[in-house]
């Protein structure tokens, strides 16, 4: 039998994220042509930096574009944990959702970085749960960690990739894992 804590827990986190989360209609409602605006990609590499690091997400097929993301040293930490499927002893943040999603039989449909706002880029995943599609919105660098350790594809909108001679290399080496990561901050644009 589950422990009673454990399962009060876990429909807690499953109302607060079924009431916070657009409903089915909204998560429907992109049109045809919204879907033809984006692109799959996938975690091409991150580099480090003093202040933070850069997530760079290569488009897939297409032009082979890229989207460089400054995120916070916590979520570099937690998506090169999930690139190089290392487990640690105990469950960080995108650990925690993916376990709850996968005990309430939830299922990550796609991660969609969707738009650049005053240099801050915005995210959403698009889940199923309990046969309702929901979507949440979310900063790129925790949709991205949660979409690696769940498998889920990742999806970016073709207007946010950079261009040629805005590019950045995106051929440096996964930083470090530090052990005290720096506090959290907010997905920004690197140009």
């Amino acid at each position: 039998m589950p422990n009673p804590r454990i399962v009060t827990f876990c429909v807690g986190v499953a109302t607060l994220l079924l009431t916070s989360c657009a409903p089915e209609d909204s998560a429907d409602a992109l049109s045809s042509a919204t879907e033809r605006t984006l692109s799959e990609v996938s975690v091409d590499s991150i580099r480090g930096q003093a202040v933070g690091s850069i997530v760079f997400l290569k488009e897939i097929g297409g032009e082979g574009r890229v989207l460089p993301i400054t995120i916070g040293a916590a979520q570099a930490r937690s998506i090169a944990l999930a690139l190089r499927e290392i487990s640690i002893p105990r469950p960080n943040t995108h650990d925690l959702v993916k376990n709850l999603l996968v005990e309430l039989d939830g299922e990550v449909e796609r991660v969609v970085i969707t738009e650049l706002r005053k240099r801050v880029y915005f995210a959403r995943i698009d889940f199923r749960v309990d046969g309702r599609r929901v979507s949440v919105d979310a900063r790129p660098s925790d949709a991205i960690a949660v979409a690696l350790r769940i498998r889920a594809p990742l999806f970016a909108n073709r207007a946010l990739f950079v261009s040629d001679s805005e590019r950045i290399e995106a051929d440096h080496p996964l930083p470090d894992c530090p052990a005290d990561p720096a506090p959290q901050s907010e997905d920004r644009s690197v140009v």
